[in-house]
């Protein structure tokens, strides 16, 4: 729920993560995910964010679609005025963090998901663009980060459950006057209710692929997480204030 709301205008964050899949018997972005709220109540940090929510996804479209629209339902109820969907993978090529630029309208699974499907060459939203690209300045954020961490901004999520994930959610982000869902739960858009003039946020998404623990250990990828989060924050409600001196 988004109860205790913040005077200030602020960003508020839904996490996630994924759970085991074929060879990965121990998913870092399961452990980052539930340890990183515990982490942001014992020392909280200086920005106006707060997470509103955390979930750890199986890695199968079945459970996506379960899941994704009553997050992002909720996303929309928010009084905060920039939400953002932030979303964790695990890729074993990487040896960085990897802040993922765009999302590819393709289904294209190297192996079966958990619940045994796999598409291939199948698109993700049928009336959807071919890619999409978060709106957040990930130069910036980017720039920022790599001081302290390995990290790269990528063009490549892959086609499995992260880019099909990532792809929803941007569409989502992109088209966030009204509550779209995932085709699977509510093929047609919500309709505006006549007279609803309450303000919804702004709503970005960012995909982040971390590498596997023996390439980086968990409180390093912690200590990374935190330090993302403060800096999206950072470049949200500095925007803001930019478009408020323009005004």
């Amino acid at each position: 729920g988004c109860s205790g709301m913040m005077a200030r205008p602020g960003v508020s964050v839904y996490l996630s993560g994924f759970g085991p899949f074929k060879d990965v018997d121990e998913n870092p972005t399961q452990t980052l995910v539930r340890e990183l709220l515990p982490s942001l109540e014992r020392l909280p940090l200086d920005v106006p964010c707060q997470i509103r929510h955390s979930h750890v996804f199986e890695v199968s479209i079945g459970h996506v679609h379960e899941t994704l629209p009553s997050m992002i339902l909720s996303s929309d109820s928010c009084q905060d005025d920039h939400v953002v969907f932030l979303h964790f993978g695990v890729s074993s090529q990487r040896s960085d963090f990897g802040l993922e630029r765009y999302a590819y309208n393709e289904a294209n699974f190297r192996c079966p998901d958990q619940r045994g499907l796999q598409p291939s060459g199948d698109l993700i939203v049928t009336t959807g663009l071919p890619s999409l690209a978060s709106s957040l300045p990930l130069d910036d954020i980017c720039q920022a980060l790599c001081n302290d961490f390995p990290v790269s901004i990528s063009t490549d999520p892959g086609r499995f459950l992260c880019n099909y994930l990532y792809y929803h959610s941007l569409f989502y982000s992109h088209n966030s006057t009204c509550a779209i869902t995932c085709e699977a739960t509510s093929p047609q858009p919500s309709p505006s209710v006549g007279g609803d003039t309450a303000k919804k946020p702004t709503c970005y998404s960012l995909f982040v692929h971390v590498p596997p623990l023996e390439v980086i250990a968990m409180d390093k990828q912690l200590a990374f997480a935190r330090q993302l989060i403060a800096s999206l924050c950072k470049h949200i409600t500095a925007k803001e204030k930019e478009i408020m001196i323009v005004k």
